[in-house]
């Protein structure tokens, strides 16, 4: 088509008679392109919600172009039951098309991330007002990164238009009118780093009305189909603006104002922290990006909770916890205040458990760590065992053939913080008994026998060189679950037990005699 080449082609798609928009408005690009296979954005309103759509072209193979499906974005409730808009000295209700998007759906690509405004009119009590949107898309869906509806009076604006300079300056332009006033051009404004959600640039007029529309058509008084908001593509920072009004009162004597503005002289301010994030302590570089006013500047740092003051525009700050920043910066008249907040993550803390001993034949050790300030921790062990889930505090190990042979282990648990906090560990040492024998603490002689040998119904347990008066018997099977224990007296330093075997299991286990001061283990069998 821009070319005048005779073999132009076209890709459509019929849309369903009901549950689609009234009206579907296209993106419309400034500045540099996206990557190619970008599709060209569509949005709507669609149920309250705010909805885009992507139209896929493939002009090599035209039948694998796509339309997708509306994606939603809830906004901030509005109503549109405004049947018109007064003005000065008619009695004609100008039509406000409050049931559609406004040209422009303004498409940019910053690099790191894209971002579309567009706006439309809604109620706001007995008169309307403009309702804004700017939308980011960084990676995955389009999300709202602000929405605002502008209606500073009781005056009525609607018919805008919105655009967005290459520094993310955004510019509102509409129509304003009421029954004391003719239909008049305003124009309004935010610089990027402003509050979210504010038209922070006052609202100036470029053009005031000298009078009104009388004309119906199609039982209708429609106003400035439509407005036009842009950003020169030389000029970096001027937007031109184009809108309807009447210079007399007629039917349809209308005129169009064409007026360009910059913003290149309004302040603009950003504040940084580096790091913005401290880890328990530590120092942090702050600093103001300025832009726009006369050139010169003044600084004026404050803290909360409050304990910071400097002048200049970047100091060195100590904080002691999460605190918030503030500068505000003067330059000629203009007064301007940004916040940087500097949180504060605690350290992480984590304990593995007390060094341990297990005997050589269980086969699953119970681990109960402890971990804060973290988010996630992973179980290691120095030996060749296995974690049932390496990522839980509390777990089980499985010790492997080596560390059964070598009889000593260390595991160890790392809490894994939040950056800019580093992991922190703790170990624990585990040694693997043989568990054949005396105790290594013992100072006696303590001596155990078992018969029968295999056994099936009772087994009969002799011991000596009992130094305490009780002993505790603990029967434990190949896991090294306890299947029963009990303490018993002992009057002399021998003793002699009999057991019931009743309801044991067959097999191999395990028998622990122990007082005090000394402890025995013997492993024996049963048969049933």
């Amino acid at each position: 088509m821009l070319t005048g080449d005779p073999g132009t082609q076209a890709v459509h798609f019929v849309l369903p008679q009901f549950g689609n928009p009234v009206s579907l408005l296209p993106a419309d690009c400034d500045g540099a392109f996206p990557l190619p296979g970008t599709p060209n954005y569509y949005a709507a309103i669609l149920g309250g919600d705010l909805v885009i759509r992507e139209f896929h072209a493939d002009w090599t193979n035209p039948g694998a172009s796509s339309f997708s499906a509306p994606f939603h974005l809830p906004v901030t409730p509005f109503s549109f039951q405004n049947m018109g808009i007064p003005q000065k000295d008619s009695d004609k209700l100008l039509t406000p098309l409050n049931d559609r998007l406004m040209y422009r759906l303004q498409f940019r690509n910053f690099g790191n991330y894209q971002a579309m405004v567009v706006n439309h009119t809604v109620d706001v009590g007995s008169h309307v007002g403009v309702r804004w949107y700017e939308l980011w898309k960084t990676s995955g869906n389009w999300f709202i990164r602000q929405q605002s509806t502008y209606a500073p009076d009781t005056l009525n604006r609607w018919m805008g238009s919105i655009a967005m300079d290459p520094a993310g300056n955004i510019a509102l332009g509409y129509s304003v009118s009421d029954a004391s006033v003719f239909p008049s051009v305003r124009i309004t404004g935010r610089m990027k780093n402003d509050p979210l959600g504010e038209m922070t640039i006052s609202e100036m007029t470029l053009f005031n009305g000298t009078g009104s529309q009388t004309g119906i058509w199609s039982g209708q008084s429609r106003w400035g189909d439509y407005s036009s908001m842009t950003s020169d593509p030389i000029q970096p920072f001027c937007f031109w603006y184009t809108q309807e009004y009447y210079q007399t009162t007629a039917v349809n004597a209308w005129r169009t104002r064409v007026a360009s503005f910059s913003f290149a002289n309004i302040l603009g301010i950003e504040a940084l922290a580096d790091p913005a994030i401290l880890c328990d302590s530590g120092e942090i570089q702050l600093n103001v990006k300025v832009s726009g006013g006369n050139g010169t500047y003044d600084f004026s740092w404050t803290s909360e909770p409050p304990g910071f003051v400097s002048g200049i525009i970047n100091p060195v700050a100590y904080p002691s916890g999460s605190t918030k920043y503030i500068v505000e910066v003067t330059s000629g008249d203009q007064v301007k205040q940004d916040t940087v907040l500097v949180s504060f993550i605690p350290p992480p803390m984590v304990f593995a458990g007390k060094d341990t001993s297990i005997c050589r034949y269980v086969d699953v050790l119970p681990l109960a760590g402890y971990a804060n300030n973290n988010i996630s921790v992973l179980w290691s062990s120095s030996g060749d065992g296995l974690f049932d889930n390496p990522e839980a505090t509390n777990t089980h190990y499985h010790p492997g053939t080596n560390d059964k042979l070598h009889s000593e282990l260390f595991l160890s648990l790392t809490a894994i913080p939040r950056s800019p906090c580093l992991p922190l560990t703790s170990t624990m040492r585990l040694v693997i008994d043989t568990c054949a024998g005396i105790g290594e603490e013992s100072a006696n002689l303590l001596r155990i026998a078992l018969y029968p040998n295999p056994a099936k119904e009772r087994l009969t347990v002799g011991i000596s060189g009992i130094a305490d008066n009780e002993v505790t018997f603990t029967f434990m099977d190949m896991r090294g679950l306890i299947i029963y224990q009990e303490t018993v007296a002992a009057e002399t330093s021998q003793l002699l037990s009999q057991t019931d075997l009743t309801g044991f299991p067959e097999g191999i286990v395990f028998l622990k005699v122990e007082t005090r001061k000394s402890w025995v283990v013997r492993p024996f069998v049963i048969r049933k």
